[in-house]
This record gives C-alpha cells, sequence and structure tokens, in this order.
C-alpha cells in the first residue's frame, strides 16, 4: 500500500518508523505542521 504520512514531533516517530519498516508499505511522502504552516504563510 502507498501511503501519505501526516505527522508531526514525538507523537508520529514511532507511527513512521514502523511504515518506513514494513515490506508491505511504501511511504510516498511526508506532510508535517512546518509545511502547513509554510503554505498558510506563502498564500
Amino acid at each position: 500500500m502507498r501511503i501519505l504520512f501526516t505527522g508531526t514531533g514525538e507523537i508520529g516517530v514511532p507511527a513512521f518508523r514502523s511504515l518506513l519498516n514494513s515490506e508491505e508499505h511504501q511511504v510516498v511522502g511526508v506532510i508535517t505542521n512546518r509545511i502547513v504552516r509554510w503554505a498558510v504563510i506563502r498564500s
């Protein structure tokens, strides 16, 4: 399964690592709060 991961900070790290180590999943992108804030500022 292809995954677009959304998560921020320490709370998202365990889930992200688990997905990266999974043979069943492929992380194709990551969205964090910093990107969202940048996009809002640039709008």
